[in-house]
């Protein structure tokens, strides 16, 4: 899919027992190229599926393409842009005694002051993204973010990329660091394979 404008393009599912919306998206922010959508759809009976949607003005625009229906459950997706507050993909809190903070998908149209203004994906103040709101008293602690388990890379290895922003709205103020773990069997976790230290670099930088 593609939405420019204040368009949106919404997914539902009519059937005899319930009329429910189950997927939706655009409502002001400009898609800057397309987009995939997998959708895992459940009924007891007969449905139909309805791609229905709404414009804002005659310059919107809304494309769709490559629809398709395959029967079982739709593959794992750990590329996330993390577009709304109810889209976190196949990421998750992991929490262990020494790791309690909690990640958050926020945008910075609420203003948090420990997250950026704008998210990476569309540059807006209306695009999401997972952040820790940090507060006072939270030196030397951790937060994981972990992903669903992931069958056994490919001979070359998989390629694991992202956007990360590192800096603290208090001049000069540290906020620690980043890194990336693998984690074996749900139990051994590796050394950090990449780190990031704080800089003082503002904007999001690639990992």
């Amino acid at each position: 899919y593609f939405i420019i404008g204040k368009g949106s393009l919404e997914i539902a599912i009519i059937s005899e027992q319930s009329n429910e919306t189950v997927w939706r998206r655009g409502g002001g922010m400009n898609f800057l190229d397309w987009y995939i959508q997998h959708l895992s759809l459940f009924s007891v009976s007969e449905y139909q599926i309805w791609i229905i949607s709404h414009t804002g003005n005659p310059e919107d625009e809304i494309k769709l393409d490559d629809v398709a229906i395959i029967s079982g459950p739709c593959p794992a997706s750990l590329t996330c842009s993390f577009d709304d507050e109810t889209e976190a993909c196949e990421w998750e809190n992991f929490f262990t005694d020494s790791a309690t903070l909690p990640w958050s998908i926020g945008s910075g149209s609420e203003n948090i002051t420990s997250a950026p203004a704008v998210d990476h994906s569309w540059g807006t103040a209306y695009g999401h993204y997972q952040f820790l709101n940090l507060q006072i008293n939270q030196n030397n602690q951790l937060a994981y973010l972990r992903s669903q388990e992931i069958s056994t890379t490919t001979p070359e290895g998989d390629c694991f990329q992202f956007w990360f922003y590192l800096y603290s709205v208090k001049s000069g103020e540290d906020v620690g660091e980043l890194g990336v773990r693998l984690l074996a069997n749900q139990t051994v976790m590796t050394e950090r394979i990449w780190q990031h230290t704080f800089n003082g670099r503002d904007g999001w930088q690639y990992g």
